[in-house]
């Protein structure tokens, strides 16, 4: 992944993610890659975000969980890793995370986030702006 992102100059997602447990989420190999990942991440100069917050997930994807992130968002970029999406029959057969990305885009959506984000200062960017 390192080696195509330095090809084609394109920013990756930030393997290490922000708060206690830095590889939360991660596959099996999140030992070997919570040792490596910052080293090889400096070696190659990977265009990433600051932080990766990944705790909007699942049961933890609320009102409450979202605002307690806008919390610690710091000086710097981060990323919000998110499902959001609109779920059809089809979709629904091939995936078992479905139901839960349409209320990760309720809550995203809902006017009251969109007012904590301009309150905490936060500026929401793609990653063509790393």
């Amino acid at each position: 992944m390192l080696e195509l992102a330095r090809e084609y100059n394109c920013p990756i997602r930030n393997p290490i993610a922000s708060g206690e447990n830095p590889t939360a989420g991660m596959p099996g190999v999140a030992e070997p890659m919570g040792e490596h990942a910052p080293r090889l991440m400096k070696e190659f100069n990977a265009r990433t975000t600051d932080t990766f917050f990944v705790h909007f997930y699942d049961e933890g994807a609320t009102h409450a969980q979202l605002l307690d992130i806008f919390g610690k968002v710091a000086t710097g970029t981060a990323e919000l890793m998110c499902h959001p999406g609109y779920v059809d029959e089809a979709f629904a057969k091939e995936s078992v995370y479905n139901f839960q990305r349409e209320r990760e885009l309720k809550i995203l959506t809902d006017p009251a986030i969109k007012q904590a984000i301009e309150a905490n200062g936060i500026e929401l960017v793609t990653f063509a702006n790393l």
